[in-house]
């Protein structure tokens, strides 16, 4: 009998001992690298793996502190590079089954490109991804149960900065930048099941960066942003309340794009079509059940549309340049 309670009682500490495990494997190659690997609780799993030649300095640190997370982290340079600045990514997961994956590849001259990610909750979820370039810079920090954050971006140059910043539940955030100097931002705190979007995409040149910001406050909140062009582009979205939904679109150079909605059931668009330049689009709306929707296609026209109440309509469609349109709506 006690032969047997001692063989029950060892499989037992051998199962919890498993259940226990925690998995980091970090891997390096080449010289002047740093990873370090920190996990608190069970079944969590990490991954760290660094490359470079003999020319580029990179750090990655993975903090878990929960179960059933994942984190897998990757730099790469391979040739150009510097000592400093140096490439960094972090990732920190809080909670349980949030998963994340860091990405970095980054030949070119000082490169100094940096990957930063927190998850504080439940089954979040992050994506950086950078292929190659310079001063590239992604921040993504949520905070809540079930929010989705990517982050991609694709050139041969620099100089691109991305933030995502989440608080709530269910919320999603999309970012890209391509070839394009570009400054994105996506603030989504207070509510939740928000849903946000920004493609930017355009040649890169030693020109005034584009610059795309969403925020949204509520609930059930949609924004999306498209840009293609190369200069000094602004588009910029606030939405306060729930279940606002506007769109923003741009091509060409020196435009500006600028929505604002508070209440509820807002809706919103404004295009700006066909290479043009020096376009401005406003549309600012305070109620409910608002509408509000610009088109314009030439160079230098302005087109404002302005609802202080409930359920107004309004339409600004303007084919040629040096136009001008103005909408007030008021209750």
């Amino acid at each position: 009998m006690k032969k047997l309670f001692a063989l029950i009682t060892a499989i037992l500490l051998c199962g919890y001992s498993f259940a226990q495990n925690n998995n980091g494997v970090i891997t390096q190659t080449g010289d002047n690298q740093n990873g370090n690997i920190s996990q608190t609780g069970n079944l969590n799993a990490s991954t760290i793996t660094q490359s470079t030649d003999n020319m580029g300095a990179q750090t990655s640190d993975v903090i878990q502190d929960g179960k059933k997370n994942e984190a897998y982290v990757q730099q790469n340079q391979t040739g150009g590079g510097s000592n400093s600045p140096q490439n960094t990514a972090y990732i920190e997961q809080i909670g349980d089954n949030n998963y994340g994956s860091q990405y970095e590849n980054t030949p070119g001259y000082n490169s100094g490109d940096v990957q930063h990610a927190e998850q504080h909750g439940n089954g979040n979820n992050v994506i950086q991804n950078m292929a190659f370039g310079y001063g590239l810079y992604q921040n993504s920090f949520q905070q809540g149960n079930n929010n989705i954050a990517q982050q991609y971006s694709s050139t041969s140059q620099g100089y691109q900065s991305s933030s995502i910043h989440t608080e709530g539940n269910n919320n999603q955030a999309y970012q890209t930048a391509s070839g394009t100097k570009a400054n994105l931002h996506i603030t989504q705190t207070g509510g939740n099941n928000n849903y946000a979007n920004q493609n930017f995409s355009g040649p890169f040149g030693f020109v005034p960066s584009n610059t795309g910001d969403i925020t949204q406050t509520g609930s059930s909140n949609t924004g999306y942003q498209t840009l293609t062009g190369m200069a000094n582009n602004n588009m910029d979205l606030t939405q306060t309340g729930s279940s606002n939904n506007s769109v923003q679109n741009q091509t060409g150079d020196n435009n500006s794009s600028t929505t604002t909605q508070n209440g509820n059931s807002n809706m919103a668009y404004s295009y700006q079509y066909d290479g043009v330049d020096g376009n401005s689009a406003t549309i600012g709306q305070t109620g409910n059940s608002n509408y509000g929707y610009i088109i314009q296609t030439g160079d230098q026209n302005t087109a404002s549309i302005t609802s202080n109440g409930n359920s107004h309509s309004g339409t600004i469609s303007q084919t040629g340049g040096m136009n001008q349109a103005v909408i007030t709506q008021n209750n």
